[in-house]
């Protein structure tokens, strides 16, 4: 079950994300710290650095499900004021997939209240090319891992967050499909802060701003 955050703030209250003078402890036993940064309402960041730089960590630092050892992270409304947002308000995709033993419908709807245009729509927008009543099963799967991708970005998407994750979302897939998706995604209204390695300078240019991590870690 979904444990909730008494007066959490809806994320649709939400125009700016600021990260300021942050660290935190990373798994190799350092700490690994990070730039300030501001991030308006509807922008689509791209977040890149060489592996070990901590661009997972700082997804979970914006979730809350990381807590900084220094600095902070601050939501903030129109007036400025500081908002308490709840992990589960906000999209995340993390690079270990789940999927469930149900209709590729079934796994981007997770059974809530979305219309089948809804349903139909995220598939598209996730350039997904599979029936949606296909079953998936966990023992026999047969979708490759581009596919999976799709189903599960496809559910990101159907839900509509506000605020939206992404690590690492479009590795498995290919060129085409990722210009299709990127282009999707950067056109719509949510604030998008993605992980991805080895884009294009066509698909880079996307993006609103590139927060560059550069790994700067220091032993405790």
């Amino acid at each position: 079950p979904i444990a909730t955050m008494p007066n959490a703030d809806a994320p649709e209250q939400i125009r700016l994300i600021r990260g300021h003078d942050l660290s935190a402890d990373y798994e190799n036993g350092a700490v690994i710290s990070y730039p300030d940064f501001t991030i308006k309402a509807g922008e689509k960041v791209l977040l890149t650095g060489d592996s070990g730089t901590g661009k997972s960590t700082l997804l979970k630092l914006l979730l809350g499900k990381v807590k900084p050892k220094n600095g902070e992270i601050c939501y903030q409304d129109d007036d400025g004021n500081t908002l308490r947002i709840a992990p589960y308000s906000l999209g995340y995709l993390a690079q270990d997939l789940t999927l469930f033993p149900a209709t590729i419908r079934e796994n981007v709807t997770m059974h809530g209240d979305h219309s089948d245009r809804d349903a139909a729509e995220a598939v598209a927008q996730a350039d997904l090319d599979q029936d949606p009543t296909t079953e998936i099963d966990l023992d026999h799967l047969t979708l490759s891992g581009g596919q999976k991708q799709k189903v599960v970005l496809a559910r990101e998407i159907c839900h509509r967050f506000p605020v939206v994750l992404l690590d690492e979302a479009l590795s498995a897939i290919d060129e085409t499909s990722q210009n299709k998706i990127l282009k999707s995604l950067t056109a719509g209204p949510q604030t998008l802060i993605m992980v991805a390695h080895h884009l294009s300078h066509e698909q880079r240019a996307l993006f609103d701003q590139e927060i560059h991590l550069q790994g700067k870690q220091v032993s405790k």
